[in-house]
């Protein structure tokens, strides 16, 4: 089982990277740190990343590690707060 990522959360990733400065074809990178705290980064695609879309158009990358360690879990987005957040994926 791989992450996936809300409607409202790929809508929110797009609209962020189109008021965001970026260079060539940029995206957003889930990255986490060693105490396992996990951020956005702007990046370029690498060769096994996984790639999540909005519309068609490429908003986020996941590497192999962050992908495994962040395996069956949704990225969505609290509208209120502003905020994303990972919850364990419903089976």
């Amino acid at each position: 089982m791989s992450l996936s990522i809300t409607p409202n959360a790929s809508s929110a990733l797009k609209e962020a990277l189109e008021r965001n400065e970026r260079e060539g074809d940029e995206v957003y990178r889930l990255v986490q740190d060693s105490d396992g705290n996990v951020t956005l980064s702007l990046d370029q695609q690498q060769e096994q990343d996984q790639l999540l879309t909005h519309e068609g158009e490429p908003v986020l990358l996941v590497g192999p590690p962050v992908a495994e360690a962040l395996s069956g879990l949704t990225l969505d987005v609290d509208l209120q707060k502003g905020h994303f957040i990972l919850y364990q994926t419903p089976a």
